[in-house]
């Protein structure tokens, strides 16, 4: 029993360690892309920001729209930033002409792009600036990158001008393949974009070309919004939300405006509860009406997605894709009851003319609840165009539960938390300068997130702003688990018996429709000498014991609920050694419908064939044509069945009989 008791706590002292070793936004391996914006003067700067908590060597490779390769070396100090800028003339993609003209870049297949490798750990942030026009990103390491995703930006605009000469502002997203052939499906939440019509569209990428999208924008339709697309892709992928130049909210055609950008995370890493804290306000902000301030987006990605504020009553997102909108006013929470993405959009700055105030539009992911950590460190950026500063404030806010003491930004502790009103968390603004900065909390993140906090980077200029999360992990969430259950069988010697693999229960149903899976291969194992397989199957013996077969067995579908069938084993039952024996399900690939393979954890459940009419009704068995054949089965500690020859604390059973080994 010591034994037993000192085995199950180290597999879950093991899993313990696991279950909190987060993918996070820092890695070895990024891909970038630079969405277009407005430009308006000749100091448009494009830059990628890197810092490590280690001295590290990284190499960044620029792949220009003319396909040639840059190579940089750079040494990364500890705790320093470095910043490496790009002519946007080779690596901004080409925003289109409205209402037409030049296509530009869009809608085709684009060598430009930057991938950046280290010999350890970093974090990347990328920035597009212009004069009144910047904001940055959190780049996403490559192996936290997705295979679905939804698109999160912003309506589009447009402005009337001097003898009709009229500016557009559209939604827009880019993605950047990773990997050679990745197949891209677009489904999208317009009728059309600036290239054509149709909102289903399918593209291939190689590895490194960018793709971007505009959405159609013309004096009748104004304010088309891409926000709600869904993009899946048979490899990773990287997508970035964007906006060429947003007013926010849309209030008139005087706002001022700002690039939008935000690395996007998968579908998968969305969460169900969020905290959104207020932005701290520049010093010498306006505001132009009651409606003038800052935007909250919930996006939805599963049907029948309701979502509650502040302790609400829940209020319905009835259609995947559907979008709710809401003021930010003050510290808002969010449940909702399947996953969401949220992000705030930063308020403009400027509603009558004036651009010396500061602030402006800026599109910042809220990380869920389930995926704070304990520590970040983040970049405050600091372009430097003609050695002049862009940004006259820089902020950081914390927000974790009220609970959470010591939580400290570069050693210095943060004072008690503001709270959300009837909540139970709080938040916190720490000015800080340009550079490199480190936030940590005592407790390390857990599974449950109550340990770890929250943490968002902005900053404000002159009609400029900055701003993006500080950092998340990247747990694949609220993914589904299918229980399969063999369904038991009797009949008697010579007779058909049909025995049924079926869906016994789901968990994240919604989740598991997304993965739009439509087949199952796998293998029914049964006892040989009392069920003779129908048909084409023969079984191929086990070379470990002649008694057992094997046969293939699966099915496809259009759809996958309780219930339903998805296996079938015809067979005929003969006498052979045994009453009853198990009939097992060993599962091998489920496929979705462009047959590729999707992991979901499953479960199986074994039934039992029994043959019927050949034991009196005291169990003394009337025909017994051969000697019972001694079977041992062995199994581990979980209850699990194991190859003879595995080491460790097992169990065998023999003729109903239960013997403790340790090999």
């Amino acid at each position: 029993m010591k034994i037993l008791l000192l085995i199950l706590a180290a597999v879950l002292g093991t899993f313990s360690v696991h279950s909190q070793q987060w993918m996070s936004s820092e890695g070895r391996d990024f891909w970038l892309a630079f969405p277009p914006t407005e430009h308006t003067s000749r100091s448009g700067r494009l830059s990628i920001f890197l810092s490590s908590e280690n001295t590290t060597n990284v190499t960044i490779a620029a792949r220009s729209r003319r396909g040639v390769v840059t190579t940089t070396r750079r040494t990364v100090n500890a705790g320093e930033v470095v910043e490496e800028v790009f002519d946007r003339s080779e690596y901004e993609l080409a925003s289109a002409d409205f209402p037409v003209g030049s296509p530009g870049d869009c809608e085709i297949a684009v060598p430009t792009s930057i991938h950046i490798t280290s010999e350890a750990d970093i974090s990347v942030y990328g920035s597009v600036r212009d004069n009144l026009t910047s904001d940055a990103w959190l780049a996403l390491p490559t192996h936290v990158l997705g295979l679905e995703y939804r698109v999160m930006s912003y309506p589009s605009d447009y402005v009337s001008g001097y003898m009709g000469m009229a500016t557009y502002y559209p939604s827009q997203f880019v993605i950047i393949a990773t990997e050679d052939s990745t197949i891209v499906d677009l489904t999208l939440s317009l009728s059309r974009t600036r290239i054509g019509l149709w909102k289903n569209r399918t593209i291939k990428l190689n590895r490194g070309e960018s793709y971007l999208v505009q959405a159609s924008v013309s004096s009748s339709s104004r304010h088309e919004d891409l926000t709600g697309t869904v993009i899946r892709s048979n490899k990773p992928i990287g997508v970035l939300g964007s906006h060429l130049r947003a007013q926010v909210p849309l209030l008139s055609s005087e706002a001022s405006r700002d690039i939008l950008i935000e690395q996007l995370p998968s579908v998968d890493t969305w969460g169900k509860r969020f905290v959104v804290p207020p932005l701290h306000l520049p010093a010498d902000a306006r505001q132009a009406e009651k409606n003038d301030v800052s935007v909250i987006r919930v996006l939805a990605h599963y049907d029948s997605t309701d979502v509650s504020v502040d302790g609400g009553g829940y209020f319905p997102l009835v259609r995947a894709g559907n979008i709710w909108e809401m003021p930010l006013q003050n510290g808002r929470t969010i449940v909702a009851t399947k996953p969401v993405l949220v992000a705030i959009v930063d308020r403009s700055t400027k509603r009558d003319g004036n651009v010396t105030f500061s602030g402006d539009p800026s599109l910042i992911i809220i990380p869920p609840i389930e995926q704070y950590l304990s520590k970040y460190r983040t970049i405050s950026i600091e372009p430097r165009p003609n050695n002049q500063p862009i940004y006259n404030e820089h902020w950081i806010t914390v927000f974790a539960p009220l609970s959470t003491t010591g939580i400290r930004v570069d050693g210095n502790a943060v004072s008690a938390l503001t709270p959300f009103s009837d909540s139970t968390f709080g938040y916190a603004h720490i000015k800080v300068n340009g550079g490199s900065h480190f936030s940590e909390s005592p407790l390390p993140a857990t599974t449950d997130s109550v340990s770890g906090f929250g943490i968002l980077v902005y900053g404000y200029g002159p009609a400029e702003s900055y701003g993006y999360t500080g950092g998340m992990a990247f747990s694949k969430l609220y993914q589904p688990t299918i229980w399969l259950r063999v369904v038991d069988a009797n009949a008697e010697p010579g007779d058909s018996v049909h025995i049924a693999v079926v869906v016994d229960s789901v968990t994240e149903q919604a989740s598991l429709d997304a993965m739009q899976i439509r087949q199952l291969n796998g293998r029914a194992a049964f006892n040989s000498t009392i069920l003779v397989p129908a048909g084409l199957h023969f079984p191929s013996w086990s070379v470990q014991d002649a008694t057992h077969g094997m046969v293939d067995a699966g099915s496809s579908f259009t759809a996958l609920n309780i219930g339903d069938t998805v296996a079938m084993v015809h067979g005929v039952v003969v006498l052979g050694n045994m009453v009853a024996d198990t009939v097992r399900y060993d599962v091998g690939h489920w496929l979705n419908q462009n047959q590729q393979a999707v992991p979901v954890t499953t479960h199986v459940l074994n039934g039992l064939l029994t043959v019927n009419g050949i034991c009196r009704e005291n169990g003394e068995r009337l025909f017994d044509p051969t000697a019972p054949l001694q079977h041992v089965r062995t199994f581990d500690v979980l209850g699990r069945e194991v190859p003879k020859g595995t080491h460790g604390l097992l169990f065998e059973i023999n003729a109903g009989t239960v013997r403790p080994v340790f090999r």
